[in-house]
């Protein structure tokens, strides 16, 4: 490894933190390829394999790239030159964005899951449902209560865990693949 490409990995770790969504989404998909051809086959002990290998393995890329993010999130900043008037502030945005990153990617692991089983109006109602709540959110505690962007991105965070919960529970208590003794609601 030559100097240069050792003095150039934060370039690299922010160039594979960006990719954390079109990586995860295409993994997701995989999962969702996979459990449709099992579905498809009428196979409910491989399709019970299938969802029961993408959504820990959602969790832990998830958890992987929270605790990536959330410990480079200031380096990453420096080194697009953020000015230091603001990279406290965003660092801390950052890390906030980045605590949340296991509910969006395990969000789209059980909706690539939920499509695989028919079931594609579900995920799209959701998705449309929390980005309209995260709307009003907005609104209402930056105009309302005159809070912080943070706090607003904190409570969204936990909004979106919620709601991905929700969907995945939703996936497993399908009791064609009897899978709901896993995550029993």
């Amino acid at each position: 490894m030559t100097t240069k490409s050792m003095m150039d990995w934060p370039n690299l770790l922010c160039d594979a933190l960006g990719l954390e969504n079109p990586v995860f989404m295409g993994m997701s998909m995989g999962a969702g390829v996979m459990a449709a051809r099992h579905i498809g086959a009428n196979d409910a002990g491989r399709v019970s394999k299938c969802v029961h290998t993408a959504l820990p393995l959602g969790v832990v890329c998830g958890i992987i790239v929270a605790i990536i993010g959330f410990f480079f999130s200031e380096a990453m900043l420096r080194m697009m030159q953020v000015p230091e008037e603001v990279i406290e502030l965003s660092a801390v945005y950052l890390r906030i964005y980045f605590m949340g990153a296991p509910g969006s990617i395990l969000y789209n692991f059980g909706a690539s899951l939920l499509r695989a089983s028919g079931d594609t109006k579900r995920p799209l109602y959701i998705l449309a449902g929390t980005g309209l709540a995260n709307v009003i959110l907005n609104l209402i505690l930056v105009i309302v209560f005159h809070k912080s962007i943070l706090i607003n991105k904190f409570f969204f965070i936990i909004f979106k865990f919620n709601i991905t919960n929700f969907k995945v529970r939703k996936f497993c208590n399908c009791h064609f693949y009897h899978i709901n003794s896993m995550f029993p609601i």
